[in-house]
């Protein structure tokens, strides 16, 4: 996925990064195919056409088809939102190490590593949407002002773009003022860590209703996930004391 607060961070690189990872990608699919598997009695099937169904049938293939929609130097929003499908491969190297033959201490060290990649994608993700949405009501505002000042008869500007909350108590309004500037870097990391903080339940400080509706799924969706991998890590962790124990 484009990192949204700052597309070119990679350039001119990212192209070429771009069309190879969406040839790894085409290519996954294309192995998928060709991979035997399981049965449900534990038995190793190697046929061509049953290998085939199989995988055309299960939900992760359409979710792999459906990603491959967001092809290199796409400008489409909803294209590049659908490139986020692309997230469900890392799910698969939970199951490489599963079904790995290395001992138990270094196969649930990895697990735990696992889970952790996973928050850091979903921080990540949170970070990037956040500023999709926040960016539009900016957008917006900087329209309105703009015909305000052609036009001194119309209203003011009604929409008021987002601050972050730390810019409330000391009353410094730079946060849009060194996106202009250029500062992606920092963009980035201010968004990555409001996303950090909505994890306790911080204010987010949302201005327009995007941004409400936004922040109301992430914290109702964003706490079942987080249960998930907590829970996920403490059972390991709870695996590694008792293996020390033994």
């Amino acid at each position: 996925m484009r990192i949204e607060v700052y597309r070119t961070v990679l350039d001119p690189a990212y192209g070429f990064l771009d069309i190879f990872t969406y040839l790894l990608y085409i290519a996954d699919v294309i192995i998928n195919l060709r991979t035997t598997y399981l049965d449900s009695f534990g038995e190793e099937i190697k046929s061509t056409k049953k290998i085939f169904w199989h995988y055309v049938a299960s939900f992760g293939f359409w979710i792999d088809v459906l990603s491959l929609l967001n092809y290199p130097y796409s400008t489409s929003v909803v294209l590049n939102m659908i490139g986020i499908l692309k997230v469900n491969r890392v799910l698969r190297i939970y199951e490489l190490i599963n079904k790995s033959n290395i001992e138990k201490g270094p196969k649930i060290l990895l697990q735990i590593l696992y889970y952790y990649l996973l928050f850091l994608i979903y921080l990540h993700l949170v970070a990037c949407l956040w500023f999709f949405f926040i960016k539009q009501t900016y957008d917006e505002h900087v329209a309105e002002l703009a015909a305000f000042e052609a036009d001194p008869t119309l209203l003011e500007p009604s929409i008021r773009p987002w601050q972050p909350p730390y810019d409330w108590y000391d009353g410094a309004d730079n946060f849009w003022e060194r996106y202009e500037k250029q500062e992606y870097m920092f963009i980035y990391f201010v968004c990555i860590y409001y996303s950090v903080l909505v994890i306790g339940g911080n204010e987010m400080g949302p201005t327009e209703m995007r941004e409400l509706v936004f922040m109301v799924v992430v914290n109702l969706m964003g706490a079942i996930y987080q249960a998930y991998i907590i829970g996920e890590v403490a059972v390991l962790v709870g695996q590694v004391g008792s293996k020390s124990q033994q």
